[in-house]
């Protein structure tokens, strides 16, 4: 009897540890396989997505003094210009981004991909005593990604945009004191997140609102994001709202797209 039960208990750990081995393995080919086929959808859709602010800055010359003491010890000056670049504060941002989910399947697995659409106006003040040549940087959200309808204008002005090395440059005259006014406008594609960041690691943040529509219902706000602080649900998804007077954070936005169970 005793013999039995050993030989059972023997056949019940063995079994047991098969299912485990093939579990792992199933689990690590599946995890591979899947590896390489959201780099495939990403390399064909477009990649996870990150929008920050833009920069305004214009350039200073300024003359830098140094001495050189001869040989003989005679002391000689020299004068030289210097160049620095200065950064504008950005006063405000009203930002709208549309999320449309889009499930995809490669393979065997399901993907959740999106199509965004975003709009921001961004203020920046000249305090310069001068009217200086602004140049404004707009850093696109993903290398990997397509952009249409790209619009960037300077107080309701189209500007002629320069791509240099994925970002959109574009340059105006602003009169010392005044606000300057930068618009953005795109429409593009990614999977798995969407994310909107300050910048930096910690930022302050001055007159900010960032609308999002989606067109899903399930939502979440990942760890070390900012949740949303208006929130009204639709028919068909959310419309959220972040407002900030005075902000210092180095937290982010983001919306992870929902995932559909895979087979």
């Amino acid at each position: 009897m005793i013999r039995r039960i050993l030989a059972l208990i023997l056949i019940f750990g063995c079994t047991s540890i098969a299912w485990l081995i093939l579990g792992a393995t199933i689990f690590s080919r599946t995890d591979d396989v899947d590896r390489r086929l959201h780099e495939q959808v990403a390399s064909v859709w477009g990649s996870p997505q990150e929008q920050t602010p833009p920069t305004a800055t214009y350039t200073t010359q300024t003359e830098k003094k140094t001495q050189t003491t001869l040989p003989d010890g005679k002391i000689v000056e020299n004068t030289r210009n210097v160049s620095s670049d200065v950064s504008l504060p950005l006063n405000s941002t009203d930002a709208d981004v549309r999320l449309n989910l889009e499930y995809r399947q490669k393979g065997l697995l399901w993907y959740s991909l999106y199509k965004v659409g975003f709009a921001g106006t961004f203020t920046f003040h000249n305090t310069s005593s001068n009217t200086e040549a602004m140049t404004f940087r707009f850093k696109f959200p993903a290398q990997q990604a397509i952009y249409d309808d790209f619009v960037m204008s300077i107080n309701d002005i189209p500007v002629t945009v320069t791509n240099e090395g994925g970002i959109a440059v574009a340059s105006a005259s602003v009169p010392a004191g005044a606000d300057v006014r930068l618009r953005v406008s795109y429409r593009s594609q990614g999977v798995d997140s969407w994310y909107y960041s300050f910048g930096g690691s910690v930022e302050q943040v001055r007159k900010f609102r960032l609308h999002m529509a989606t067109d899903f219902k399930q939502i979440d706000f990942p760890e070390n994001t900012l949740p949303a602080t208006q929130k009204q649900a639709t028919n068909n998804g959310w419309d959220l709202t972040w407002t900030y007077d005075n902000l210092v954070s180095g937290f982010r936005i983001g919306m992870p797209m929902p995932q559909k169970l895979q087979p």
